[in-house]
């Protein structure tokens, strides 16, 4: 499964690796960081991110797609084997990223298109989940605060 989490991050892109790294070492210890090329590779168990500094395609792309203020992508590979483990790994990152950082949010899916945005400080998620509910089981019940379920 393809996922990109797209946020507005005012430092570079190494300390945006590093900020993944510490969010993730407090969420599991599993983590293991690598840098190449000035691409940062985070690789868990259950997935792998990639963290480039040069995605300005995907990032134009969803600017004008979901109408949000975002400049970095971490494109996110959840393996299928533990899908339900590593999809719920990744909304308890999303959560505690939300709590790091001010700035919008977008989380896609390259199938199903944008998940869940947060934009001015309101939380919405995609309600065309509710159709197709046995494709994904998205954990939505562990994102913290209220949201606003809207079609995106």
């Amino acid at each position: 499964m393809q996922l990109s989490i797209y946020i507005s991050y005012s430092n570079n892109i190494e300390e945006l690796a590093k900020l993944v790294r510490q969010i993730f070492m407090e969420i599991s210890e599993e983590i293991i960081l690598q840098n190449t090329n000035n691409i940062y590779y985070v690789n868990h168990a259950n997935f792998a991110l990639r963290i480039d500094y040069d995605d300005k395609i995907s990032v134009d792309h969803i600017n004008e797609e979901a109408k949000i203020d975002i400049n970095h992508c971490i494109d996110v590979s959840v393996f299928a084997k533990t899908l339900d483990v590593g999809l719920n790994t990744l909304f308890r990152f999303i959560n505690r990223l939300m709590s790091c950082i001010d700035g919008d949010i977008a989380f896609d899916d390259s199938e199903s298109g944008v998940i869940l945005i947060r934009s001015g400080g309101d939380l919405y998620v995609n309600s065309s989940w509710k159709e197709n509910p046995d494709i994904y089981k998205w954990p939505f019940e562990l994102i913290d605060g209220s949201f606003k379920e809207t079609l995106l």
